[in-house]
């Protein structure tokens, strides 16, 4: 088994705000975000992404790899974290979604956040159900609790929540310290659907994806961290190399799927010893 890099999973990059709680949004301010990779920067040996898949298919991985990703594809992540790896000289993975770029809709879980923010009474019950539940019955419930959207957005959430234009999608992946990854269309718990279903996702969104920044993609992350073995075989026949999780426990695949599961750990707070203790310790 190939001895894998840490990965760290971030999420959203701000300017800093004034009352707002980055923990439960998981984003964090641009400063906070340039502080932490100059720290990782000086302790690791950071990677770029087809760097890590050239080593890993040789086993000669250095010790102490890393790799930094972002989930979803939100406009801030190109706005605010994307300079400050430029100027660090640090590459970066950002695993888009579809919806919120193509279609200019927020993501059903952007939905439910703004709901959040906004104490729409009804919130509080998709996010209990919302991890056993279909993508189709999670969009209905928001729709029920007439959940914000992108037309209806305040400046803040915005800022939070929209996703990255395709003109600038397609100029910001000409950037060396930038690749692109699959994430699927909608953002689902892929298994909670249909096999069909799940497919269609992934297939649809690496095709939408290469078609605006017209090179191939060959990384997936699952949205959720959620997965199971009829999921990395689906990722794996829409043309995929490699594909990221979240939880360090990995399922017992077969070999030629083991690839499919690279465990990430997720960066919610800003401060140094809480980074560097879940780095060092693999936590999701």
């Amino acid at each position: 088994m190939v001895n894998e890099p840490r990965v760290l999973l971030y999420h959203g990059v701000i300017p800093k705000q004034r009352g707002l709680n980055c923990d439960v949004l998981k984003v964090i301010y641009q400063e906070d975000f340039e502080r932490q990779l100059k720290v990782v920067k000086k302790i690791f040996n950071i990677l770029h992404p087809m760097e890590y898949l050239e080593l890993r298919s040789k086993e000669k991985l250095p010790p102490r790899s890393l790799l930094i990703t972002f989930d979803d594809g939100f406009d801030n992540i190109f706005r605010y974290a994307l300079p400050v790896a430029e100027a660090l000289k640090i590459p970066i993975t950002v695993f888009c979604c579809t919806q919120n770029i193509k279609e200019k809709k927020w993501l059903w879980f952007s939905r439910l956040y703004a709901s959040q923010l906004r104490q729409i009474e009804g919130w509080k019950k998709i996010e209990k159900q919302y991890q056993e539940k279909s993508i189709l019955w999670i969009n209905e419930a928001l729709h029920r609790i007439k959940a914000p959207d992108f037309n209806n957005g305040i400046p803040l959430e915005h800022l939070l929540f929209s996703g990255v234009s395709e003109a600038d999608l397609k100029k910001h992946a000409q950037n060396e310290y930038l690749i692109i990854g699959g994430h699927t269309g909608t953002h689902p718990r892929l298994t909670n659907e249909t096999e069909e279903k799940v497919y269609q996702e992934i297939k649809s969104n690496k095709a939408y994806l290469e078609s605006i920044i017209e090179k191939p993609i060959s990384m997936f992350a699952y949205p959720e961290g959620d997965y199971d073995e009829q999921t990395a075989r689906l990722v794996r026949n829409a043309g995929y190399t490699i594909a990221f999780a979240v939880e360090k426990k990995r399922q017992n695949f077969p070999g030629f799927l083991e690839a499919y599961q690279i465990p990430r750990t997720g960066i919610y707070k800003t401060n140094i010893p809480y980074l560097l203790a879940k780095i060092w310790l693999r936590k999701p």
